[in-house]
């Protein structure tokens, strides 16, 4: 080829480019092990160090002195050689050109630069003439008398390559143009009748002719027994009050379904539940019934059920306030499982002093996949039990909002719980001065379980605030407060017990804290990770007991 160098060098790339013949043939590249056949410090190939700028020509092909002897390293047949040119200690900045021996004129390019007292090696394949040689020259830019010692490694070489057999022949090209068409022929022979063809386009209608007599009565249509349609069109009711107030034979043995359909009914009062009557929507996102039932006491709500066996499913019932209290379902007086509420959603948003989504008071019912939802007030709770009630849900949704004083879930019961009937929580309360997410008041015991509970406020925020006894297992809680006083669990009653429970506090307080303030109370920590953020995990007042078993504590202990 007539490529004659090719130098690449560390960060610096050059490609030094000597034509060394006019003709062109290909090559084949053989790799050596390195061997030095240069290296002036000792006299091998060429003795004593190069002085700027006077070329040395170097014996490359051939038999030639290396320091494991004398031998052949590149062939005579040889067309190039590459080699690893080192530039040793030089007295002065400059460059080493290495091309072909008999190259006309000064050297133009450079195989490596450097400065004085530097050590650099670079590649450098440079093509070889007949006679086998390499022209090395240091030139100090141009400056006489500075010297350079140099080193030379061959580290391959090319030789000719014999051409290789034809290749296969390559596929055909496309097609050529059609020509142009020649002069049409004699008309042939007539051909015989082709079939029929379609039917053509239907002619425009006439006129409309007289009213035929009427026809006989045709068979009453089929109407499900003891099934009640609400409908805003079509249905037997457009009132869901009024559809319970159309049934009055309702019992064990007549049970009756009042199916609404989707859209939006505005009652003008609170309606009530019947004895074995279920009231089913098209879906909560579906079917709305909505009130404004507010008022001056907390019986307002927009659906009560009281001592009976029925259930409600698939829809959403919501309270648009217009008075102090606003509640979107009460139950009362009704035993475990004899009422039943599944994928239904309670919103109470508009009541002045207490909204709540769902209350239950002295009464037990069974919650599937229930959303409760409380904004706005002084007081906002999302579910709420009293008296006599027995909590038994699972998968229930809590969001409590804007009020001055906000609570997920409030227990005052009487219950004594052996395991936990309410699983699967999720409760958000956010937006309140005081935010509560669990509120264990009154003289029960109760457990929950599979609980999410996130509360944040700008003052104060406590995830679980216990008066008498509770118990709160698999659980997180996360609190986020303000300069008032927070608390992951906060304990004033008998006891709290925390079985595989998480704590996050990242408030003005404890982690979990022990108060004396009621009672001299207990906690019991077992296999939980307790974390606050700006004070102890931990606190317990004087003359409280806290006991914790294989947990893991990220913060001091106080008290």
């Amino acid at each position: 080829m007539g490529v004659a160098a090719l130098v690449v060098a560390g960060t610096l790339a050059a490609v030094s480019l000597v034509r060394a013949s006019s003709e062109s043939s290909a090559s084949s590249f053989v790799p050596e092990p390195p061997t030095r056949i240069l290296d002036s410090r000792v006299g091998l190939g060429l003795a004593g160090p190069f002085e700027s700028p006077t070329p040395r020509a170097l014996q490359v092909t051939g038999v030639v002195a290396t320091p494991g002897g004398t031998f052949q390293v590149v062939p005579p047949e040889a067309t190039a050689v590459v080699l690893n040119v080192t530039a040793v200690l030089p007295t002065a900045d400059g460059f080493i050109s290495v091309r072909p021996d008999g190259a006309p004129g000064a050297p133009t390019t450079s195989s490596l630069n450097f400065r004085a007292g530097d050590v650099v090696p670079n590649a450098v394949t440079v093509a070889l003439p007949a006679s086998g040689a390499i022209e090395i020259t240091y030139d100090a830019f141009g400056a006489a008398g500075p010297t350079v010692e140099v080193l030379a490694d061959v580290t391959g070489y090319f030789v000719p390559s014999a051409d290789g057999p034809p290749g296969p022949e390559g596929p055909a090209g496309p097609p050529g143009a059609p020509g142009a068409a020649g002069p049409p022929g004699p008309p042939g022979p007539e051909g015989a009748p082709g079939a029929e063809g379609p039917p053509g386009p239907e002619g425009p209608t006439g006129p409309e002719g007289p009213e035929g007599a009427p026809g006989a009565d045709g068979e009453p249509a089929v109407a499900p027994a003891r099934v009640v349609w609400v409908a805003e069109s079509g249905g037997d009711f457009t009132s869901v009050g009024a559809a319970l107030a159309s049934i009055d034979d309702n019992g064990p043995a007549t049970p009756y379904v009042v199916r609404i359909a989707p859209g939006t009914y505005t009652e003008p009062g609170g309606i009530d539940l019947l004895d074995h009557v279920d009231l089913e929507g098209s879906g909560s996102g579906v079917t709305l019934i909505e009130c404004e039932c507010a008022s001056g006491d907390s019986s307002a709500a927009v659906v009560r059920a009281t001592s009976v066996r029925a259930e409600m499913r698939h829809l959403t019932v919501r309270n648009l306030g217009g008075g102090d209290h606003a509640v979107a379902i009460a139950t009362t007086d009704t035993g475990i499982g004899d009422l039943s509420l599944s994928h239904v959603r309670a919103e109470a948003v508009g009541g002045d002093l207490i909204n709540v989504a769902l209350h239950n008071a002295s009464s037990s019912p069974r919650l599937h996949e229930v959303i409760a939802v409380a904004v706005g007030g002084f007081q906002a709770a999302g579910l709420v039990y009293s008296g006599a009630s027995s909590p038994v849900g699972r998968g229930v949704r809590i969001g409590v909002a804007d009020a001055a004083v906000g609570t997920g879930l409030r227990l005052e019961t009487t219950e004594i719980a052996s395991v936990p009937r309410l699983v699967d929580l999720h409760i958000d309360v956010a937006g309140t001065l005081e935010a509560v997410g669990v509120y264990s008041g009154s003289s029960g015991a109760h457990r929950i379980a599979d609980a999410s509970i996130t509360v944040s406020s700008p003052q104060i925020a406590r995830g679980i605030d216990n008066r008498w006894v509770l118990t709160v297992e698999r659980s997180a809680i996360d609190t986020v407060g303000g300069p008032g006083f927070s608390a992951g669990a906060y304990n004033r009653g008998a006891e709290l017990r925390l079985v595989d429970v998480q704590i996050e506090n990242h408030g003005d307080g404890e982690a979990v804290h022990n108060s004396n303030v009621d009672h001299a109370g207990t906690v019991v920590i077992h296999n939980s990770t307790i974390f606050n953020l700006l004070g102890p995990s931990l606190h317990a007042d004087v003359g409280t007991w806290m006991f914790v078993y294989n947990s893991f504590l990220s913060g001091s202990v106080s008290g």
